[in-house]
């Protein structure tokens, strides 16, 4: 399986479920960049309608890439690599020939397809496909988003009997990479 991750900037919804575009955050950019690189993922996409905000990225991506950035930290610059920006989902499955799209929530959806880790680890084991996984900003996904998927991955838990789910993407990120690739 090729992995590839994307992390959706807009529609997303705000606090007061208003339908909005997040803005990009440069530890989005370089945290998750690292984690994707550490578990194998082929392309992290960016996702954001708005062109200054797709610029802010690329210059992030050239300060690493080259100069100072890249002599200062080439680990860093090894992760920025793998990032791809977009300004939707169907942009990054026409670019990149993407098989399955699945998102993930921090809530459960009734009437949705649900996989669970270990059926996304044997799509891994068992399949060529690319399969783009999606992360929402702000304060989720909206049904426009969950529309363009295949399915929908199992909401992360913490310990038993917890209802607090109010991670940063940053960490459901790390969390659901790890998951995915443990047997």
């Amino acid at each position: 399986m090729q992995l590839h991750i994307g992390l959706i900037h807009y529609p997303i919804y705000d606090r007061n479920k208003s339908i909005v575009a997040t803005t990009i955050t440069h530890f989005d950019v370089h945290d998750i960049a690292r984690v994707c690189r550490s578990y194998g993922v082929v392309k992290y996409h960016i996702v954001h309608p708005s062109e200054s905000q797709l610029m802010f990225v690329a210059r992030l991506q050239d300060h690493w890439a080259a100069g100072q950035g890249k002599a200062f930290n080439p680990l860093r610059a090894e992760a920025m690599k793998i990032i791809s920006l977009a300004k939707n989902i169907e942009d990054i499955k026409s670019q990149e020939g993407i098989d399955k799209v699945y998102a993930t929530s921090a809530k459960n959806h009734v009437n949705f397809p649900c996989l669970s880790f270990q059926d996304i680890r044997s799509l891994k084991s068992q399949s060529e496909q690319k399969i783009l996984i999606i992360f929402g900003t702000g304060s989720g996904l909206t049904p426009e988003i969950f529309s363009k998927c295949d399915g929908l991955i199992e909401p992360i838990v913490g310990f038993e009997g917890s209802d607090f789910r109010h991670l940063s993407v940053r960490s459901a990120v790390a969390i659901v990479l790890d998951r995915i690739h443990r047997s």
